[in-house]
């Protein structure tokens, strides 16, 4: 028993140097937004699942009447995209946000609040565009720049209902 604790107090001294080393460097404080570089217009509508008559009572129930879920001027941060404004907004408001990201496709967004990918038919989900385009890309590779406008809307038909040229 006492070889076991002479191995284990010098292991656990070196652990709790190690970690306050990480904590005076911030590895567990909240990741940093870097300089405030504009704002950008952000929207999340839902309107054509609100018409879908696939989308079941429980979720048509828990979203806007108006099918606005977000109307809102977003500080702009370095670096900055499409997915990270939507991503910051989300938890300051205390909105779900599903997403997967990694891929080489980048992040894919599955769902926001209560409403989620094929929830209106097998081709509905969430798309976005940027000052009014849609873009062949990630969102998480979408970059912006002061006074963009970023619009999240749920499509039925694959973008093609909102005005997607590229699907």
């Amino acid at each position: 028993m006492k070889k076991i604790l002479r191995l284990l107090l010098p292991a656990a001294a070196l652990l709790l140097v190690i970690l306050a080393i990480l904590w005076q460097n911030g590895v567990f404080s909240p990741q940093k937004d870097g300089e405030a570089v504009g704002t950008v217009k952000l929207s999340v509508r839902c309107d054509r699942a609100l018409a879908s008559p696939d989308l079941k009572e429980p979720v048509r129930a828990v979203l806007p009447e108006d099918g606005v879920m977000a109307e809102a001027e977003v500080t702009l941060y370095e670096n900055d995209t499409a997915f990270s404004v939507l991503e910051r907004y989300c938890r300051a408001q205390k909105i779900a946000l599903s997403s997967k990201g990694g891929t080489r496709w980048g992040v894919y967004v599955e769902g926001i609040g209560a409403l989620f990918e094929f929830d209106c038919g097998a081709q509905s989900g969430w798309m976005f565009s940027v000052n009014g385009s849609f873009l062949s890309k990630s969102a998480g590779d979408a970059s912006l720049t002061d006074g963009d406008e970023v619009l999240w809307v749920y499509t039925l038909d694959l973008g093609k209902d909102v005005g997607s040229h590229a699907s």
